[in-house]
C-alpha cells in the first residue's frame, strides 16, 4: 500500500498538463506555455523543461521591452509637426473636461484625454505635443510586447520572431511618430484580444477604451459577446445544460449592453448636435467604395515590405506571388477557424473583416488606415500557411530527409538573398539617419534569441530555427527599404513650423494670418493662437469675395502653401475653396496681395506671404474660376 501512494505521488510530479493548442506546435518542442515531450525527450534536453520554458519566456518579454523602448527613445520628436488632426482630439477632450459640449462629436475622446493628462506632467512651449509623443512611446513597447503574449497563443515561441518583424513596420513606426489615434488603437486592440483569449471579462473594459480611441473599436465588444456565446456551449461536455448556458447567455448581454454605453452615449450627442454640412465619418459613407483599393493597402502595409528583391523584374515576379499567398492564407485561415470551430481564430477574422469593410465602404481611403490591423493579416497569413502545411501533410506523407532538405533550401535562399541586400543598407542611411541602426539591431537581437534557444535546448532544433532566423533577417533587411522611404527625416510640413517663427520674429502681435493649418501652426506660437485664422474660414465664392471678407476680419496675412495648392483633386482643396487664392502661388506681388517672403523647404515644398494692402486695389485681381 505504502509503494503504491508512492508510486501515485511519483506519477503526480512527473506528469504534466497538455500543451496549449498552437498551430506552428509538434510533439517534441515548446508550444504555448508547456512543452510536449516524452520521457526520452526529457532525458535528452534535460529535466525541468517547464522551468527553461518559463525563463525564456521572461528573457523574451524582457528583451522585446528594451527593444521597444530603444525604438520610441530613438523616434521621439522625429516628426516635428504633427498630423493636422492631432489638435482635434486635444480640442474635444479639452472642451469635455471644462464641462464643454464639444464643438465638434467627430472624434472620440479618449485620446485626447489621455494627452492632456500627461501634458501635465511635461513642460515647454507645446506640453500637449510632447504629451502625445510622450504617450505613444509609452504604449509602443507594451504593445510588442502584447503582440508576443498574442501571438504566442496561435504560433507558440515562435510569435517572438512575429513581434520583431511587426514591431519594425514602417508604418507603425511612422505612427509612433505621430500624436494621433494608430498607436493607442493598436495598444487597445492587442489588449483586448489578450484578455479576449484568457476569456477574462477584462476584456469588455478594454474594449470599451478601445471604442473610444477610434470607432472602429466597438466591434471588439460585439466579438467579445460573441465568443461568450460561443463558449458557454462548446465549453460543455456531453448534453447542453440549458438553464447554465441562458444565464451565461444573459450576463454576456449585460456585459455587452454596459460596454455600449459610453459610445451610445456619444453618439446621442452627435445626433442631437448635428447639423447641415457636419463634418462627420458618418458623411462618407454612400459616396463610393475602395473595396479593391483597401484590400492591397492591406497587402502594402502588412506583407510587402517583408520581401524586397534588389532589381525590378524579380519584384514584379515576387509581388504577384505574395499577393497570391496573402489571399490563399487568409482563406486557410478563415476555412479553419469556422470549420473546426476554433473560437479564437473566428474572433481575429471578424474584427479585420470588420475592419476592412468599416474603411473600404467610404470613398478616401489610405495606408495609414490600414496599418492598425496590419499585424492582424501577418498572424492570419502566418496561421493560414500552417495549415495549408498540415493539409499537405495529411494528403502526402512527407520523410524526415524532405523536410531537413526543404529547412537547408530556406537556409540557403534566404542566406544568398540576405546577402545581396545587406549592402544596401548603409547607402540607406542617406534617406533616414535616425533609422540607420534598426535592422542591425533587430538582427542581433534574433541570434541572440537564436543563441538563447540552441543553448536551452542543446540544439534540437538547430537547423530549423537557424533558417527561420536567416528569414527573418532577410525581412528586416527587405523592410529597411521602405521604412526610411516612409519615415524620412522628419521634415514633413516643417514649412508650417518656420511660418510661426517667421511669424514670432516679424509680426505685430494683433496682426491676423490666414493659412490652411492654423491649428498646427498656433501649437509653435500658442500665446498668438487667436491671431491664426483657417483658410476654410474665410467666406466668398471667389477671390474678390474672399478679400471682402478678409478685410472684415481684420487680415493682415495671407498665406499659399504647395501642401493643399498642389492638389485641386483633394476633397480638402474643394471644401476649403482653395481655388480662390490659386494665383498667389506666384510668389510675386498681385492687386492688394503684397508678396513680402516665401518660407522653402524644397522645391516643391513652400509657402508663400503675402501682406493685405488697403482696400483700394480689389478691383485689380481677377476671380479665378
Amino acid at each position: 500500500m505504502a509503494r503504491s501512494r508512492k508510486h501515485k505521488k511519483h506519477k503526480s510530479l512527473t506528469s504534466r498538463p497538455p500543451a496549449s493548442k498552437t498551430f506552428l506546435s509538434n510533439r517534441s518542442e515548446p508550444t504555448g506555455n508547456r512543452f510536449q515531450a516524452s520521457s526520452g525527450d526529457d532525458i535528452l534536453l534535460g529535466k525541468n523543461v517547464e522551468y527553461k520554458e518559463k525563463y525564456f519566456e521572461i528573457f523574451v518579454i524582457v528583451t522585446l521591452l528594451a527593444f521597444g523602448i530603444y525604438q520610441s527613445v530613438l523616434y521621439f520628436g522625429h516628426q516635428m509637426v504633427p498630423n493636422s488632426d492631432f489638435p482635434a482630439f486635444v480640442k474635444t477632450a479639452r472642451q469635455l473636461l471644462s464641462f464643454e459640449l464639444p464643438s465638434s462629436f467627430k472624434r472620440v475622446p479618449v485620446l485626447g484625454i489621455l494627452q492632456i493628462g500627461l501634458s501635465k506632467f511635461v513642460s515647454g512651449d507645446h506640453p500637449e505635443l510632447t504629451a502625445g509623443w510622450l504617450l505613444n512611446a509609452i504604449l509602443h513597447p507594451l504593445s510588442i510586447v502584447l503582440l508576443y503574449l498574442v501571438g504566442r497563443k496561435f504560433l507558440g515561441y515562435k510569435a517572438v520572431w512575429f513581434a520583431l518583424i511587426v514591431g519594425i513596420n514602417p508604418w507603425m513606426l511612422n505612427l509612433l511618430r505621430q500624436p494621433i489615434a494608430e498607436t493607442t488603437l493598436i495598444f487597445f486592440t492587442l489588449l483586448t484580444f489578450y484578455f479576449m483569449l484568457r476569456r477574462s471579462n477584462w476584456c469588455y473594459l478594454f474594449a470599451v477604451i478601445t471604442s473610444m480611441v477610434r470607432y472602429e473599436g466597438a466591434v471588439l465588444i460585439l466579438i467579445a459577446f460573441v465568443m461568450d456565446i460561443s463558449r458557454s456551449v462548446s465549453s460543455n461536455n456531453g448534453p447542453i445544460n440549458w438553464p447554465k448556458v441562458k444565464r451565461r447567455w444573459i450576463s454576456a448581454l449585460l456585459r455587452a449592453a454596459l460596454a455600449s454605453v459610453p459610445l451610445g452615449l456619444w453618439m446621442l450627442g452627435t445626433s442631437l448636435t448635428w447639423k447641415q454640412g457636419t463634418s462627420h465619418y458618418i458623411g462618407h459613407y454612400g459616396r463610393g467604395t475602395t473595396i479593391y483599393k483597401f484590400a492591397m493597402y492591406l497587402w502594402y502595409v502588412s506583407i510587402m515590405p517583408l520581401f524586397q528583391p534588389s532589381n525590378a523584374e524579380t519584384a514584379k515576379i515576387i509581388t504577384c506571388l505574395s499577393k497570391v499567398t496573402v489571399a490563399m492564407s487568409l482563406l486557410t485561415a478563415a476555412g479553419y477557424g469556422i470549420f473546426k470551430r476554433r473560437w479564437d481564430i473566428s474572433a481575429l477574422l471578424l474584427f479585420l473583416v470588420s475592419y476592412f469593410f468599416i474603411h473600404s465602404l467610404r470613398p478616401n481611403t489610405m495606408p495609414r488606415y490600414a496599418m492598425p490591423v496590419a499585424w492582424l493579416t501577418l498572424l492570419l497569413c502566418v496561421c493560414g500557411l500552417w495549415c495549408l502545411w498540415q493539409l499537405i501533410s495529411q494528403w502526402v506523407t512527407i520523410p524526415g530527409t524532405v523536410a531537413i532538405l526543404l529547412q537547408v533550401i530556406l537556409l540557403l535562399g534566404s542566406g544568398v538573398w540576405l546577402i545581396t541586400l545587406i549592402p544596401h543598407l548603409s547607402k540607406l542611411t542617406y534617406y533616414s539617419p535616425t533609422s540607420a541602426s534598426i535592422p542591425y539591431v533587430v538582427m542581433g537581437l534574433a541570434v541572440v534569441v537564436l543563441l538563447v534557444r540552441t543553448a536551452m535546448y542543446r540544439g534540437r532544433f538547430v537547423l530549423r530555427d537557424t533558417a527561420v532566423t536567416i528569414l527573418v533577417c532577410l525581412t528586416v533587411a527587405s523592410n529597411q527599404f521602405t521604412l526610411v522611404r516612409i519615415v524620412g527625416r522628419g521634415q514633413a510640413d516643417m514649412e508650417f513650423r518656420y511660418l510661426a517663427q517667421w511669424y514670432l520674429k516679424n509680426a505685430q502681435p494683433d496682426e491676423k494670418m490666414v493659412t490652411t493649418m492654423a491649428h498646427v501652426v498656433s501649437i509653435f506660437a500658442p500665446r498668438y493662437k487667436n491671431s491664426f485664422v483657417h483658410t476654410g474660414s474665410i467666406k466668398g465664392k471667389d477671390i474678390r469675395n474672399f478679400l471682402e471678407s478678409c478685410y472684415e476680419k481684420d487680415i493682415t496675412y495671407v498665406t499659399w502653401d504647395s501642401r493643399i495648392g498642389f492638389l485641386p483633386q483633394n476633397s480638402y482643396y474643394k471644401r476649403w475653396r482653395i481655388h480662390r487664392i490659386a494665383p498667389l502661388q506666384k510668389p510675386q506681388s498681385i492687386g492688394p496681395f503684397k508678396f513680402i517672403s516665401q518660407i522653402k523647404r524644397s522645391e516643391n515644398k513652400f509657402i508663400n506671404i503675402f501682406r493685405l494692402l488697403p482696400p483700394g486695389s480689389i478691383n485689380k485681381v481677377k476671380p479665378v474660376k
